[in-house]
């Protein structure tokens, strides 16, 4: 039986697009910046998912 290998991009950019919007809204609602650096650090994670995943595709 072979592993599972499901593509990463979707998965990422749907991940960075989530943590960018309650980035957003946490900003525009005057939240703790611990909230607003963990979207940040959460968003930038996932662009770095989506290279990978993209470049994982290419092989």
């Amino acid at each position: 039986m072979t592993a599972l290998d499901p593509p990463l991009t979707p998965y990422a950019l749907a991940g960075t697009a989530l943590w960018a919007v309650v980035g957003l809204v946490s900003l525009a609602a005057a939240a703790p910046s611990a909230w607003v650096w963990t979207c940040l650090a959460g968003a930038l994670i996932g662009v770095g998912l989506t290279i990978v995943g993209r470049l994982r595709e290419r092989r």
